[in-house]
């Protein structure tokens, strides 16, 4: 993908189900996905990014504080 603002929103939201695809259960898949949000907010937040990518961390630390996991955490594919 060329667009590297999406990435940064699209890899956490894609790492919930490749975990589960990897026979993580759903608590691990979602706590994977927030390690990859925490990542990238911390490598925006301490490297030479374009400034539109920075623009970006208010969303992506919504995106942390929001993101929910709903159901049986215990349950895997």
């Amino acid at each position: 993908m060329e667009d590297k603002t999406v990435q940064l929103f699209l890899d956490p939201s894609n790492q919930v189900v490749l975990s589960l695809l990897k026979g993580n259960n759903a608590e691990q898949s979602y706590e994977r996905s927030r390690e990859a949000l925490k990542r990238n907010i911390r490598k925006l937040l301490t490297s030479e990014s374009p400034q539109a990518d920075k623009e970006a961390v208010p969303y992506l630390i919504w995106n942390l504080r929001h993101q929910v996991c709903l159901g049986d955490r215990g349950a895997a594919l």
